[in-house]
């Protein structure tokens, strides 16, 4: 066993630790604004007729159908909301142009033009108004030619689990004074998914499917913020199809152009990027695992003619054959600092090896690889030369508050659901289900006005489509099970929202309280025409999952990818054997669903990460009895853990299950109080790597074990009792603060 041990101040290590980094409250947010009543927009409206709603009433409701919209114009609004029924509910036909407007919310619909012409975007934004614009849930489709969405207003933006897809680009940034946060979503069959021109660039948790470019995402110019961010992102390319596709790339300029890459899978795609700026690149624990079939991966390419700098911090290269150049191929002028990099031994008799190892000048010439002049491998000794900003947290948006809901969507009271009646109610509620199927394909959302429902069994949602639940609050609009068998259950569902429930299973019960699956490529039910949804894309905003075994399940049998979980609340949920999950990934193709803002209490874990991947951002973890964040058999991906608080249970905040493989864990700024006794901040034993950034667990160990191969441990500027490091791992520890030592 190897020990590396650093004890020091905690008052010192905690004020190094917070002082220059940017803060938000963790748990749900309780400023979450003042409800807002819509008007409705009647489905056989013309577009001059929309447009003269739009401009008298700025809060409006598209109903679910299809609108013909024209070219709607909201110009000069101060603030508005303009909503829908759902994404595959409600569809506008045309395009918005958003000019001079302050505060505007958008989304909950499609918007499809398929006249767009070269150059021309469907949603564009314009003007010199500083505006906030926020889009929710919003489906964004122009045809080969044209733009999703482009940018061209000074301003914050958020695109927030977001579809832009079957387009030349999926999002334009075109202003410098446009700040963008691209949060959750999913990103499909563009071109390009991203394009940066100018302004600032901030891209995370979400998926990329199908570029057909030579890149995902492509930054011309600086972030006025100094860095643009791409953090907890999976993308599949093109499946392999184009050997010389990249997550990233950023053409041919002499400017400082600062990019951040944290946290991302690259599935079958090859390249992290192609960098040709005289900024610094910085890759800080992606994974990146070509197919069997490439013959020339590379991790980072640069073409810079300046002094370009990358830094390349706990990264796995997953290359396979002798043909492959290696991690870094890079131009004269370029520098590299490695620390912590893992690959599979490169060449053809060790393709199948399962282990990862590290990337040392000593390895890269055994493996027969080149070694720029200008490539240097760090250790802790050299903790002096590594330095790494600070960057700024995420933007995350709340859901609208809408105060007519009764309005403007079916109310399950129609079909005789009848709350705190001591009766069941299921067979009424899934007659509201039913009834919402619009044409056999989409739904229309259901809504449940205050009290409880008593569920004898679970109500099922059979290949939902859009739609979704709408509540008063999560305790207020109850779904409880009498019976201990769940709330919930599904077979497909997609594109849905589910906002302001609560979801309550029996007290003591050990089965699922939601359980979301997808077993069925069609639905069985001969009235549907042999529709089908997959299970993606669903947002759950302010509910509460309480008691069960496990609070949300996803995927257990084909995928569950493209989920946001935001401002939720997970409690009670544990069993007798410890073996409780709030929320559990249960399948490979369960991908990057964030969980946000949520308050996770008397929980055995708040996550089971049984295989598939998540990111976490902004949590409350209270009273929790195993572990905070559990993983088990994961095949290659990175984790995005951001900005969350754990109280003083004696528990690990992250432990590794009985069968795992290989992850790569972004903590930061994570803290936790200190526990009564000396206790565990991490038990990792996994193949893979796990950074701490600014950071804070007095009273815990950090310990790193082999697992499946090397892994690697990196602290940077964290606070903790120790750190450990045994087997196969590789310890890296960089400015942390030890007792009795000067500045």
């Amino acid at each position: 066993m190897r020990l590396i041990c650093f004890l020091f101040t905690f008052w010192l290590a905690f004020t190094a630790v917070t002082a220059s980094a940017q803060s938000l409250p963790t748990g749900p947010r309780e400023e979450q604004g003042k409800s807002v009543r819509l008007t409705q927009v009647p489905l056989n409206a013309t577009p001059a007729e929309i447009q003269e709603l739009l401009d008298r009433h700025h809060n409006v409701y598209f109903m679910p159908g299809t609108y013909n919209i024209g070219t709607l114009h909201v110009k000069k609004w101060r603030r508005g909301l303009i909503w829908g029924a759902g994404r595959l509910t409600t569809t506008l036909k045309g395009s918005i142009v958003i000019n001079g407007s302050r505060n505007i919310t958008l989304g909950n619909f499609s918007v499809i033009n398929n006249n767009t012409s070269k150059g021309d975007a469907v949603i564009d934004v314009i003007g010199n108004t500083r505006g906030k614009i926020t889009f929710l849930n919003a489906l964004v489709s122009a045809n080969k030619d044209g733009i999703a969405m482009r940018l061209k207003a000074p301003g914050k933006y958020i695109i927030q689990g977001c579809n832009p897809k079957w387009s030349d680009i999926g999002v334009s940034i075109e202003h410098p004074r446009a700040i963008t946060n691209i949060f959750g979503g999913n990103l499909q069959y563009n071109r390009i998914h991203i394009q940066q021109v100018q302004g600032h660039l901030d891209a995370r948790a979400f998926g990329m499917q199908v570029s057909n470019g030579g890149a995902d995402i492509v930054v011309q110019s600086p972030s006025p913020l100094g860095y643009h961010l791409i953090e907890g992102l999976r993308t599949e390319g093109s499946n392999g199809k184009n050997h010389l596709e990249k997550l990233l790339h950023v053409p041919q300029t002499r400017a400082a152009v600062n990019v951040v890459l944290r946290a991302n899978t690259l599935g079958s795609m090859l390249h992290y990027a192609d960098y040709n700026a005289n900024g610094t690149l910085i890759l800080l624990e992606n994974v990146n695992y070509p197919g069997k079939d490439d013959k020339s991966s590379v991790g980072v390419m640069t073409g810079s003619k300046g002094p370009a700098k990358v830094l390349s911090y706990g990264n796995k290269y997953g290359f396979s054959y002798d043909e492959a150049p290696g991690p870094f191929a890079i131009s004269p002028t370029t520098t590299v600092q490695s620390i912590g990099d893992l690959w599979m031994l490169p060449n053809t008799t060790d393709y199948k090896k399962p282990f990862n190892e590290p990337i040392t000048k000593q390895a890269m010439q055994k493996a027969g690889k080149a070694v720029p002049p200008k490539v240097t491998f760090l250790t802790t000794a050299d903790s002096s030369a590594v330095q790494l900003p600070v960057f700024p947290l995420y933007e995350v948006a709340t859901s609208p508050r809408i105060s007519n809901l009764a309005e403007l969507m079916l109310n399950v009271r129609d079909f005789g659901a009848v709350p705190n009646d001591g009766i069941d109610d299921r067979e009424a509620i899934q007659r509201a289900l039913d009834a919402a199927v619009i044409d056999g394909r989409a739904s229309e959302p259901v809504y449940f006005p205050s009290g409880k429902y008593e569920l004898s069994k679970p109500l099922f949602l059979d290949h939902l489509a859009g739609g979704g639940f709408w509540g008063d609050g999560a305790d207020k609009s109850v779904l409880i099970s009498t019976t201990g068998k769940g709330v919930i259950t599904s077979d497909g569902a997609g594109y849905s929202a589910f906002v302001d429930m609560g979801f309550v299973n029996k007290a003591g019960a050990e089965t699922k309280t939601a359980d979301f699956d997808w077993v069925n490529d069609q639905s069985a039910d001969k009235s549907r025409k042999k529709t089908g949804a997959a299970l993606q894309a669903n947002m759950f905003y302010r509910c509460k999952f309480e008691n069960g075994s496990i609070g949300m399940a996803v995927g257990a049998h084909k995928m569950g990818d493209g989920f946001m979980i935001i401002d939720c609340v997970f409690r009670n949920i544990k069993t007798p054997k410890g073996e409780g999950a709030a929320y559990s990934s249960e399948n490979f193709n369960v991908l990057t669903n964030p969980l946000v803002h949520c308050l996770f209490d008397d929980v055995d874990c708040a996550v089971s990460n049984k295989k598939g991947s998540f990111n976490f951002y902004g949590n409350k973890l209270t009273n929790i009895h195993k572990a905070a964040l559990k993983f088990y058999t994961i095949v290659g991906n990175g984790f995005a853990i951001v900005n969350n608080e754990m109280d003083s249970s004696p528990v690990p905040f992250v432990t590794t299950g009985h069968s795992s493989a290989k992850a790569h864990l972004l903590i930061e700024r994570v803290s936790a109080k200190a526990a009564g006794t000396k206790s565990s901040a991490s038990k990792y034993n996994l193949g893979g790597s796990v950074m701490f950034l600014h950071s804070y667990f007095p009273n815990r160990t950090i310990i790193n074990g082999g697992g499946i191969g090397d892994n690697s441990l990196i602290v940077y500027n964290t606070a903790a009792a120790e750190a450990l490091t045994k087997g196969r791992a590789h310890g890296y520890l960089i400015s942390v603060k030890r007792k009795g030592q000067k500045d």
